[in-house]
């Protein structure tokens, strides 16, 4: 049985879309970068549609009904703490996918491409005086038409599956009949948060990472030491980005160009990924240095930007490239970084050799010096 946590439900649902033969869409939809949260819900009989009931449930009800801390998907907490009476019904714009639903209904499915439209549903807090306010969902009469047709396909013990985009207050709603995840799949809550995915994982968890790697009294010099230790993490989790050598643009953010601010810039873990796939999972001083082997079988290598991050500002085109990536153990990496000057210079002069060329290809044209300089070496 596999347990969906945060970290693989949107690949969970990532083998659903699959298994319509909606693999390669579906891959770049269902991405951490696109959603930051999910609600998980397993249908009792009495949140179905009428005519979807069991024959055994007498309940009328054919609103779905959100209880305990799931309430806060929908609403702030402070929001259900002080309501005194019951709210309106609120429209929550949602965006569904049709093929799911024609999945749903057992209609033949065409074409491999995700089709996404836009719908709606109802909801509202429910007040009670006596017992805990809920969070009603969904109205019929009031929902969008392809919700409808959404829930008219789930039944008891299906899961209505709501995503938060990253941007925005729309939702993503999708059903996932019992048939495809009983047996195979448990779910270690309902409510989802801080999703993660292929190449994109949470800073939370990335430094929960870290900071297991370390003994406690370990110490950095600065955050750019966190930012690198965080890029490291993600760099091992993300699936290698096939990239060609050549020369592109920096474009900076518009945030920093808005303030006159320098930022870190954005990278590219898969990037990274690759650098350290193209050199064998070995370090490009020395193929033989040694390092661990990871619970896949590979060995843990880091990637370092030969020419540092921090100077950007001071290049055109990119530095967050593939020429300018390379793998190292982790005591090269480390040394580079925190080692005496006339051991750095070596092993820096040694990686320049082999990538001069490369860099140059990448618009990225330096000298030996100027390296060493970049690292307060000359």
């Amino acid at each position: 049985m596999i347990r969906v946590t945060s970290s693989n439900l949107l690949a969970f649902l990532h083998a659903y879309f699959a298994s319509l033969g909606l693999e390669h869409d579906a891959a770049a939809f269902l991405t951490a970068h696109n959603f930051t949260a999910a609600l998980v819900l397993k249908l009792p009989a009495v949140c179905l549609v009428p005519q979807n009931k069991p024959a055994t449930s007498r309940s009328k009800q054919t609103h779905i009904h959100v209880t305990g801390s799931n309430r806060y998907f929908f609403f702030d907490p402070k929001e259900i703490a002080d309501a005194t009476a019951s709210t309106p019904d609120y429209e929550q714009p949602l965006m569904v996918s049709m093929q799911n639903i024609r999945a749903l209904h057992g209609s033949a499915l065409t074409g491999d491409a995700l089709e996404i439209t836009p719908s709606s549903t109802m909801v509202k807090i429910a007040y009670r005086a006596s017992q805990e306010s809920q969070v009603q969902v969904s109205k019929l009469r009031m929902d969008g038409s392809s919700f409808i047709e959404l829930r008219n396909a789930l039944y008891e013990d299906d899961l209505l599956i709501f995503l938060k985009y990253r941007t925005g207050n729309q939702m993503f709603a999708l059903g996932i009949p019992r048939n495809f995840y009983a047996g195979s799949y448990t779910f270690s809550d309902d409510l989802f948060e801080g999703l993660e995915s292929k190449g994109a994982v949470t800073v939370k968890n990335a430094l929960s990472a870290v900071s297991e790697a370390y003994d406690d009294a370990a110490v950095v010099e600065s955050d750019a030491s966190i930012a690198d230790a965080v890029y490291q993490d993600m760099v091992n989790a993300a699936s290698p980005s096939i990239t060609a050598y050549v020369a592109e643009k920096y474009i900076p953010p518009t945030w920093a160009v808005n303030h006159g601010k320098e930022l870190r810039p954005s990278t590219n873990p898969a990037i990274g990924k690759e650098a350290i796939c193209d050199a064998g999972y070995c370090c490009a001083v020395d193929a033989a240095h040694p390092s661990f082997l990871k619970p896949d079988g590979s060995r843990y290598m880091e990637a370092h930007h030969l020419i540092p991050l921090g100077l950007q500002a001071s290049f055109e085109n990119k530095l967050d490239t593939k020429a300018n990536l390379v793998s190292l153990c982790p005591l090269c990496h480390r040394q580079i970084h925190y080692g005496r000057p006339e051991e750095v210079a070596p092993l820096l002069a040694h990686l320049y050799a082999a990538r001069a060329e490369r860099l140059k290809e990448s618009g990225l044209s330096i000298t030996l010096e100027q390296l060493l300089r970049f690292y307060e070496l000359s």
